[in-house]
């Protein structure tokens, strides 16, 4: 039998876009429970959507951004491998990411291809207690860590 897992995703600040919309509505449809995590409030979450407060994974205190770009992908980062821990029936999905059916995994690692050797992140699920998600979360948490 097939376990069915929820989608877990981050939105860091204001409303979300017609295309956000657009990608969070697509988990809906397929039939998905999906968390959207949020440090404000969004006005614009779609129906159906459960919101959870982005706190009780990565602190306030713990946010980071690109030093030069200011982006907030690294936090996002972060953010993920510290979820998929603490959750073990969660799937990250980038909120720009779109579903065409059901995300669903019985190996426990759930991932894309960005490249013939490269995973992409967007997409996201490994073991809730594995070494390559205890290894990324350890990498995320020293900041001065060069990467093996």
């Amino acid at each position: 039998m097939t376990k069915e897992f929820k989608i877990g995703m981050l939105w860091v600040e204001g409303p979300l876009s017609f295309l956000e919309q657009l990608c969070i509505v697509s988990f809906l449809d397929a039939g998905q429970h999906v968390r959207l995590y949020v440090y404000n409030d969004v006005p614009n979450v779609p129906k159906g959507v459960e919101v959870c407060d982005a706190r009780d994974i990565l602190p306030t205190e713990e946010f980071i951004t690109h030093a030069r770009t200011g982006s907030v992908a690294l936090h996002s980062d972060k953010f993920r491998y510290r979820m998929l821990a603490k959750y073990p029936d969660i799937i990250w999905a980038d909120t720009d990411a779109y579903c065409v059916r059901p995300f669903t995994t019985e190996s426990g690692h759930f991932h894309g291809l960005e490249s013939k050797n490269s995973v992409a992140s967007g997409v996201l699920r490994l073991l809730a207690h594995g070494k390559v998600l205890l290894d990324l979360i350890k990498i995320t948490e020293d900041p001065y860590c060069i990467p093996p």
